[in-house]
């Protein structure tokens, strides 16, 4: 039985797939800006993430009577 193959090619980009699908360049700006603006915004949410769990330590409350 012959090894199966996997061809794969590098993905194209945003600008690339909106050429190849012709879309009318005034939207494709109107795409950008918006896939720029959810980026913006994943990122945000990810570093607020990141901030969240970074304060929130432990602290081990050491008992006086000891």
């Amino acid at each position: 039985m012959p090894k199966s193959v996997r061809i794969t090619t590098p993905r194209p980009t945003f600008q690339e797939l909106t050429r190849h699908l012709r879309i009318p360049k005034a939207r494709r700006k109107e795409l950008d800006a918006m896939a720029e603006e959810a980026y913006r915004e994943i990122l945000k949410t990810r570093e607020e993430a990141a901030a969240k769990k970074r304060g929130k330590r432990k602290v081990k409350v050491r008992d006086a009577a000891a």
